[in-house]
């Protein structure tokens, strides 16, 4: 037995023969080295007999390729361990560079609380709650205020608490005296400076002492009066007394205050610059923009002070509110060259813009960023959870239970207003019904609280699981909740309720079998809710039939009902009666009932507006309700009279003119219609249709015509809807989607003709989109 080893000297590979029982020793100890490739390579092979000449020498270079590319192999591998291994080198590093900025970070803040600093200023804390409103704004969420005025439902914000470690500046004066006294000397809730703290009478301080009763206003008001006291501040006395107020309460004092540290000098450093600017940031955008913009001038080109990015950021917040691009890009850009980048809350900032201006596809190229740029700018729990209802209110549900998925995974805390927004999408599409009740099921999981909100949502997915029963039962226990809330005193459920409810009179089907049927979860939900219907709550309470399941057979029990309640609410409560809730309305006389039932209800609650602006039906008197204070008996009006005169009356726009072509296609009035496209050509010509961009104008002609052809089509009207279709097809883009109810009638009444001029119309307005497709990706 022999063998064979290859060296590499002066980069050629040598054949050496050996002995084999020295090849016991692993090859990459041959030379005493560590164990690397291209050293010693070794080939082991047992002798036999010698051939003659050529085949010898055959044999021989047959093995010496076969090395070279064993050779070639190892240097392959070679590389990419090396490759491997200088990027686990490089991770290493940015693993360390990470920990050590953390320590950082976490030296800085025990010196910051040793200190008693707080941050320069709550920007983030102000575009997080920004987010909090837009969101509440989104959803619809209301709420009274002391005065009864309806503002958005924004979470209280969290106070500054002083550190139990810290020294306070008013406990440096505290003596010993002061347990002896009967009533000790007051002190404020939260540490301010000392300077500021011995200017101040006990009567002042005491408006201050408790956190829960704190008013700001009279301590400001004193500090005014008294100039002097400021002047004996420092810029960062300023800075600590500003942090110090409630944030809710620094939109009334922001003003007093800027006035009082500019007499006094204080205004000369860009941290009290960022803290006033960001607190004129919470008045409203009309109000603040003027000022905030002029203390920015101030600051970089009168006095010269270099703005850093929390001031880019308030900057960016502003812009962002006002929906400016042009100064938002402006100001990101200045960010660049500043040698920053942006934040979690300045792309917060970026994203709500878009949200605010409707801009779907931009909101998502921000979201999108905010995720795969760094982990400091990952989404919060509350943007995700805006993005979610800005999918839902985009019909983009698809995309929203994409983000569900992603915060599960990520471990992202899931918001309860992301749950009811992903619930409240999947209540637009009759299929997704079960993976709506799927949400709701999670937030009871979660133990999230029950509220009117929660309500509504599962009240329009029974209505669009055709489940009239339950729907009746949350309606009801909504209206019965909220008087008993409000001392008995008769408060109904909101115009969204409502309009959910007519949605299920309207869409109630005998033969489905909804979720809350077949799953015995929801089942459990649905049983308990019938249970606890009440419908003698109050005896002025809604004018429902007393029974659990409404005559299915029966369509005169539904339509009796829906009147009934509409009646009772435009009478009783005409403020809950909007636009939509009417159109529900309208949409269920139409199926439910006859065509004059439809055109008695169209013409007590709707008018027609000429281009004059006045309306060519007298408007009703309004009913004034008897003041509450007023012992006497209202008059004695007949209920007649009062069902004649309705106190709510809209005129008449596009989302009602589609109603009225819908209950004329399912009573087959082709009369009816031509009166109502008629009177929509008139309507075209009002100053209301007239203010409208040219290319909504279009949609809204074009939805119209559609509502046009498929009464034309259920009426048999085949030369009317033809006529219809090659008229118009140089304005809209006709496709099989739209005409193939009509190329069906055609082909069953023998319009050959028809059908093949139609198909045309069809070919062309798919070579118009193909065109505009490629286009848009060029």
């Amino acid at each position: 037995m022999l063998g064979c080893i290859t060296r590499r000297v002066n980069g050629l590979s040598r054949l050496v023969a050996v002995p084999r029982y020295k090849l016991t020793t692993p090859w990459y100890d041959l030379e005493g080295t560590s164990p690397r490739v291209n050293q010693v390579r070794t080939v082991v092979f047992t002798t036999r007999k010698k051939a003659t000449g050529s085949s010898r020498k055959k044999y021989d270079y047959g093995r010496i390729r076969d090395v070279d590319r064993e050779h070639a192999k190892d240097q392959k591998v070679s590389r990419d361990l090396t490759l491997k291994l200088s990027s686990l080198e490089d991770f290493t590093r940015q693993v360390k560079k990470v920990i050590e900025e953390k320590k950082q970070e976490e030296l800085k803040k025990e010196v910051e609380k040793d200190m008693n600093i707080k941050d320069q200023n709550d920007y983030d804390e102000n575009v997080e709650n920004d987010a909090e409103g837009i969101f509440q704004a989104l959803m619809g969420v209301e709420r009274e205020d002391k005065d009864g005025f309806q503002m958005l439902n924004s979470p209280e914000s969290q106070k500054d608490r002083p550190d139990e470690a810290s020294i306070s500046a008013n406990e440096s004066s505290f003596d010993e005296a002061d347990f002896m006294t009967l009533f000790p000397k007051v002190h404020s809730y939260v540490d301010l400076p000392t300077s500021i703290v011995e200017g101040l009478d006990e009567s002042t301080l005491q408006y201050i002492a408790s956190e829960e009763t704190a008013n700001w206003v009279p301590v400001i008001d004193k500090l005014a009066s008294e100039p002097s006291i400021l002047s004996k501040c420092t810029a960062y006395d300023a800075h600590v007394m500003l942090k110090a107020i409630a944030r809710e309460q620094r939109p009334i004092i922001i003003a007093k205050f800027h006035k009082m540290v500019s007499d006094a000098g204080l205004l000369n450093n860009r941290y009290i610059y960022n803290d006033i600017m960001a607190a004129y940031n919470l008045v409203s955008v009309q109000e603040s923009f003027p000022i905030i913009e002029t203390l920015y001038k101030e600051m970089t080109y009168v006095k010269h002070i270099e703005p850093d990015l929390f001031t880019m950021g308030i900057m960016i917040n502003l812009y962002s509110k006002r929906g400016n691009i042009a100064k938002t890009r402006e100001f990101l850009s200045k960010i660049e060259e500043m040698g920053e980048k942006p934040t979690n809350a300045i792309y917060t900032s970026v994203l709500q813009m878009y949200v605010r201006m409707g801009e779907y596809e931009n909101a998502i190229n921000v979201f999108d960023t905010m995720k795969f740029l760094s982990l400091k700018t990952f989404p919060t729990s509350k943007t995700y959870s805006s993005m979610i209802l800005f999918d839902t209110l985009h019909n983009k549900i698809e995309h929203g239970i994409s983000l569900y998925k992603e915060m599960h995974d990520k471990g992202i805390k899931l918001e309860p207003q992301a749950l009811l927004a992903l619930a409240k999408g999947c209540a637009t599409r009759r299929g997704m019904a079960p993976q709506g009740w799927f949400f709701i099921l999670e937030y009871y999981s979660n133990d999230y609280p029950i509220s009117h909100k929660l309500i509504e949502v599962m009240l329009s997915l029974a209505a669009k699981d055709s489940d009239l029963s339950l729907a009746r039962a949350l309606y009801l226990s909504i209206f019965e909740t909220n008087t008993k809330s409000n001392h008995l005193k008769l408060t109904p459920a909101s115009g969204v309720a409502l309009k959910y409810l007519f949605n299920a009179y309207l869409d109630f089907d005998k033969d489905a079998r909804p979720a809350s049927v077949v799953d015995e979860r929801i089942r459990a939900i649905r049983l308990r809710s019938l249970e606890l219907m009440n419908f003698n709550f109050h005896i002025q309470g809604p004018p429902m039939l007393p029974v659990t399941h409404l005559p299915i057979d029966d369509d005169s029990a539904i339509l009796n009902e829906c009147k009934a309640l509409f009646e009772y609410h435009q009478l009783t409560f005409p403020n809950i009666i909007s636009r939509e809730v009417l159109e529900a309305y309208l949409f269920v006389v139409a199926a439910r009932g006859s065509i004059k039932d439809f055109e008695a209800a169209w013409n007590k609650y709707t008018y027609f507006e000429n281009s004059e602006g006045a309306t060519t039906i007298e408007q009703p008197e309004d009913l004034e309700a008897p003041e509450e204070e007023e012992k006497t008996e209202p008059p004695n009006v007949p209920a007649d009279s009062l069902l004649e005169k309705p106190r709510v009356r809209f005129s008449r726009d596009d989302r009602l003119y589609n109603a009225s072509m819908h209950a004329a296609r399912h009573t087959k009035n082709i009369k009816f219609a031509q009166r109502i496209w008629v009177e929509r050509g008139a309507f075209r010509k009002t100053e209301a249709f007239q203010k409208l961009e040219p290319y909504i104008q279009d949609q809204r002609d074009f939805k119209f015509a559609r509502a046009m052809l498929s009464c034309f089509v259920e009426t048999g009207n085949v030369v009317d809807a033809y006529q219809l279709v090659l008229s118009s097809q140089s304005r809209f883009v006709w496709t099989y989607y739209h005409l193939k109810s009509l190329l069906k009638l055609c082909e069953n009444m023998g319009y050959v003709t028809f059908s093949d001029e139609l198909m045309k119309v069809i070919r062309k307005s798919n070579k118009f989109l193909k065109r505009q497709q490629s286009g848009t990706r060029q």
